[in-house]
């Protein structure tokens, strides 16, 4: 089972393949935002499905938080990854960062989570604690990256994500979100049936 859930300032995981994702739907971004920027590395990088190319915050002046803005049409949403850039410069991998969300019909953002990602590379999934509907904007608050200096915000792929419901549920079999315990009255063929769909 892939989901890794975080509470107040916690660390975040590394994907080792996104392909367990890919029964999900990802959400197209119809436009972006960010408060800084170095002209060739603009925000657009970050959303144009090319992983050798990047966003960077400004190479002379970037002053924490970084706010990178992201809206959509209207769409549930369950998590984000993010990946960091490619090209083994470490510059501009979040730390800590904070995730804000506006919904149809909301003129103001609301915190959904705040991770820390510790300056590492690699692919980070940013679960939501649980669905939010209706979502036309996204803020990531980056209060602090890795880099020289007081630090960088870079990406090569934003990616925002809404759970495909079609797939497998555990609590068809299990008692709770551990899957420590198996329900009551299943038989082994009704297990077997659901294994093997």
């Amino acid at each position: 089972l892939i989901g890794f859930f975080f509470s107040e300032r916690t660390s975040a995981e590394t994907i080792p393949s996104t392909k367990e994702f890919s029964g999900d739907i990802k959400i197209q971004i119809t436009s972006a935002t960010a408060s800084s920027y170095q002209p060739g590395n603009e925000i657009s990088l970050s959303y144009d499905n090319d992983k050798s190319t990047i966003y960077h915050s400004n190479y002379s002046s970037t002053t924490f938080p970084v706010t990178l803005t992201y809206n959509f049409s209207a769409s549930d949403m369950d998590y984000i990854l993010y990946t960091t850039r490619q090209d083994g410069n470490w510059n501009g991998y979040f730390k800590v960062v904070e995730v804000q969300t506006k919904s149809t019909g909301e003129t103001a953002y609301t915190k959904a989570v705040e991770v820390d990602l510790k300056g590492t590379s690699g692919v980070k999934k940013i679960d939501f604690p649980a669905t939010i509907k209706n979502v036309t904007s996204v803020k990531l608050i980056v209060k602090s990256g890795a880099g020289d200096g007081s630090g960088f915000a870079s990406c090569a792929e934003m990616e925002f994500y809404k759970t495909e419901k079609g797939g497998f549920d555990p609590a068809t079999i299990f008692t709770d979100a551990s899957c420590s315990a198996i329900r009551a009255g299943l038989t082994r063929s009704q297990l077997e049936s659901i294994i093997s769909n």
